[in-house]
């Protein structure tokens, strides 16, 4: 997390040197806490009986390595604000401009690389993860406090109507912290077992319509409605009226005889 001058406006001369000192004294202050605070809570837990640290001779050893990742981790963390400020700003001031963010990145990864992949793996960090959960906690604590400022600055530069440089600035620190913020946090509640997201319910199918009583359909399918056997209407056989006669029936008037 870095405070850095408007694009739009020259960069007094020795402003990039203050602001390389600034980092590299935030990242050595993180260092020097964790591994003081986490010695002093690691102490003062070995006190209980079921304590994973009570037998541990390699406290030490860890917490100054992940110190030195989380000191690394903000380093890079702040290279990578600065170089999406950069991006996010118009790419004002070139390949110049772009240097420092760039060697402040490779700063800070290079060692949290190395003291990955060639010390981590020679302790008994993999049994005992208790120092990597104060890190990742540490982590998650500081970067989101820096992503809460980088928006309150992101809000206040866009409804003061700023330029768009310091906008994408406080743009650029909420989502570059908001992220990291978010790794360590997931990373730090699977280590805990935390409950996974419950499934959603299933959506019940609908129910197919009703038939009628008598186990008929309305209408029935290759035929009307339903047409008398042995014939259609009128019956087979004649018109109205009847066969035989007009009306009256013959035989007769009416009454009939």
């Amino acid at each position: 997390m870095r405070i850095q001058p408007s694009m739009d406006f020259p960069t007094p001369p020795g402003v990039d040197a203050v602001m390389q000192g600034v980092q590299a004294a935030v990242s050595s202050a993180a260092l020097v806490g964790f591994v003081a605070i986490g010695y002093t809570l690691i102490v003062l837990d070995r006190r209980r009986d079921a304590s994973p640290a009570r037998d541990d001779t390699q406290v030490g050893l860890k917490l100054a390595l992940w110190g030195v990742i989380l000191a690394g981790v903000l380093t890079a963390a702040g290279g990578c604000e600065d170089l999406l400020a950069f991006v996010l700003g118009g790419f004002k001031g070139g390949w110049k401009a772009m240097r420092g963010p760039l060697a402040t990145i490779v700063a800070g990864a290079l060692p949290v690389a190395a003291v990955w992949k060639l010390m981590l793996p020679r302790t008994n960090g993999a049994e005992k993860p208790y120092v990597e959960r104060l890190a990742l906690g540490a982590i998650a604590v500081l970067a989101s406090a820096a992503t809460l400022i980088g928006l309150q600055g992101f809000l206040t530069d866009l409804l003061a109507a700023s330029p768009w440089a310091q906008i994408a600035a406080g743009l650029s620190q909420a989502g570059v912290w908001g992220g990291l913020a978010v790794l360590a946090a997931s990373r730090l509640g699977l280590m805990s077992g935390w409950r996974a997201m419950p499934p959603r319910m299933p959506v019940a199918p609908m129910a197919p319509p009703m038939a009628p009583p008598g186990g008929a359909g309305m209408p029935p399918l290759g035929g009307g409605y339903p047409p008398p056997q042995g014939g259609g209407y009128p019956p087979q056989g004649g018109g109205y009226p009847p066969q035989g006669g007009g009306y009256p029936p013959q035989g007769g008037g009416w009454p009939g005889q």
